[in-house]
């Protein structure tokens, strides 16, 4: 069936007249409507502004995530620096002779090799033993 087909069926059917007084209640009816405040309106708005809030806390959420996942990887880099730093100090620990420099002038400099030292028969100053 196409729409001329259909047209021409609407048209065979029998013409109905309104009701008595359907103008009027259809006016009316129209009339109290634009009496009626609009809450159309101010749903939207709220819906607007729950939405505004919404969005700005979620936004203002991920921007905190993301600088503290900023922070941890900062962290991260300083303390593998810091570990390659101090391994890097155990190994100049490593290669230094064990010796102990007391301090020196003009003519002499006072060092102790600390690999000819017995430390079983070091006593402190402050020891005293029996007499």
């Amino acid at each position: 069936m196409n729409d001329e087909q259909l047209n021409e069926l609407l048209r065979s059917l029998p013409r109905r007249d309104s009701s008595a007084g359907f103008t009027t209640r259809v006016l009316s009816r129209l009339d109290e409507e634009r009496r009626e405040p609009a809450r159309f309106p101010w749903a939207m708005a709220a819906a607007l502004a729950a939405f505004v809030t919404v969005a700005g806390l979620s936004g203002q959420y991920f921007v905190e995530k993301q600088q503290s996942v900023e922070r941890v990887e900062a962290f991260r880099v300083e303390r593998q620096r810091i570990t390659e730093e101090l391994d890097e100090l155990k190994r100049m620990a490593e290669q230094r002779e064990p010796v102990i420099y007391l301090g020196g002038n003009e003519e002499a400099e006072y060092v102790i090799d600390l690999r000819s030292v017995e430390f079983d028969s070091i006593r402190p100053a402050s020891y005293s033993s029996p007499h």
